[in-house]
This record gives C-alpha cells, structure tokens and sequence, in this order.
C-alpha cells in the first residue's frame, strides 16, 4: 500500500493531508491542508513508492508522501462532509492558477 487511501489516486485529485504531518503553524487553517496531487508513485496503491508531488491552494509546489493522507477526512471531503467543500477547494486551486497567469 503506497497510500493510505488504498486506492489508485487519479491526477488532479484533491486530497486531505493529515493535521500531524504539517508544521504546527498551518494547522489553523484546514485549506493548508488541501493537496492537488499531479504524480508519483504513492498514486498507485500497489507500487512500492509513495512519494506524491503536487500542489497546495498557494500553488506552492511539494513532494508529499502517500501515507500523509487522511483517509477519513478525505473521504468526508470528496463526499462533501468536510470543513470545506470539493466545489470551494477548486475555486481556492483555480484562483491560485489566475495569479500565476
């Protein structure tokens, strides 16, 4: 298992990161939390990898690891139960995508 959620992780899939994984100063805001995962091994539940690489809403750039992920946080978030919704993080990721441009 390369990732906690089990499950092949599909590009551009926003995931929940573990609260414990980040540095204590981002975990008031639960959108540091959101990651938009753009490759990697940790993708693939079957592979032996679990480095992710992708994005937070800043468009800041990381090399994550498949075994940050909440499973239960970013089950709730995908199915809209989670302090933010799905449609608002990709409002955050595509406002970020405007700045760049």
């Amino acid at each position: 298992m390369a990732n906690t959620l089990d499950r092949r992780i599909q590009v551009g899939e926003i995931v929940v990161l573990n609260i414990m994984s980040m540095l204590p100063h981002f975990r008031s805001d639960p959108k540091w939390q959101l990651f938009k995962v753009i490759g990697g091994f940790g993708m693939s539940h079957t592979t032996g990898g679990s480095a992710l690489y992708g994005s937070f809403v800043d468009g800041s750039k990381c090399a994550g690891n498949g075994y940050w992920i909440d499973k239960e946080a970013t089950e709730k978030f995908q199915n809209g139960e989670w302090k933010i919704t799905l449609e608002e993080a990709e409002l955050m990721f595509e406002e970020d995508v405007k700045n760049e441009i």
